[in-house]
């Protein structure tokens, strides 16, 4: 099956209003039609877990946004975590051969990367969990 079984968007563009800003431009049909957040499944229909971090110095993608992409999916049943970094900024993700990103991404890319693995291993792999215990 090549559909998305899970996701793990770390640039917070999910309704359409803030599709609208990077997509300049374009019709509203289209900025509609790849808006995460008017496009969420029923979880008992169609489960997409969804791991959502954010920087908590992030100028660019706003917690209120991501909390109200948080809050559709918990409200469309959904199984989600949001995690956001203390101190983070944006792009912590980025890893690139220049000092200051490869320093970023060590400080916080890397170890949230660790805490992302963790929670797709226990949405998918329930059963190694209680086989380690």
């Amino acid at each position: 099956m090549s559909a998305i079984k899970a996701a793990a968007p770390s640039y917070g563009v999910f309704a359409a209003q803030i599709m609208a800003r990077v997509l300049r431009g374009e019709p509203e049909v289209v900025v509609k039609a790849v808006s995460p957040q008017g496009h969420i499944p029923n979880g008992r229909e169609r489960a997409v877990p969804q791991y959502l971090l954010r920087g908590t110095e992030d100028p660019l993608v706003g917690q209120a946004d991501v909390q109200a992409f948080a809050d559709a999916l918990k409200a469309a049943g959904q199984t989600m975590e949001y995690v956001q970094v203390e101190g983070a900024g944006h792009a912590f993700f980025d890893w690139k051969p220049d000092a200051r990103t490869k320093a970023t991404f060590a400080k916080y890319g890397a170890p949230n990367a660790a805490k992302m693995k963790n929670f797709f291993d226990r949405v998918f792999y329930p059963q190694r969990r209680t086989a380690a215990k």
